[in-house]
């Protein structure tokens, strides 16, 4: 693999913003955890009801990613993100030579 003009340092920044995004994303569902017995009781829900709950929300981040991935491709990051794919395409083509 190449290393990029400026050292690394944007491949570095990438990383540790995925990091931190992964990161938050624990904090909040572990936040989440202690609450549950409290939620239930106060919207009187059972376990099946908050099962069938949870199963929805997961399911509509699902439906939504094709819409949010073309978002993002097209409106907030559209050069850079094809220029990342490229070059990791461009990668994988070259590893899958090398294994021949």
């Amino acid at each position: 693999m190449s290393v990029p003009a400026d050292g690394g340092r944007s491949l570095l920044r990438s990383r540790i913003s995925i990091s931190v995004l992964f990161l938050t994303n624990g904090v909040i569902l572990a936040s989440w955890i202690p609450h549950i017995p409290a939620v239930k009781q106060q919207h009187g829900i059972g376990d099946g009801e908050l099962g069938l709950l949870r199963l929805a929300m997961a399911a509509g981040a699902v439906k939504d990613q094709p819409y949010t991935h073309t978002f993002l491709i097209h409106k907030v990051a559209a050069a850079p993100m094809r220029s990342f794919l490229f070059s990791m395409a461009r990668e994988r083509a070259k590893s899958d030579r090398l294994r021949r």
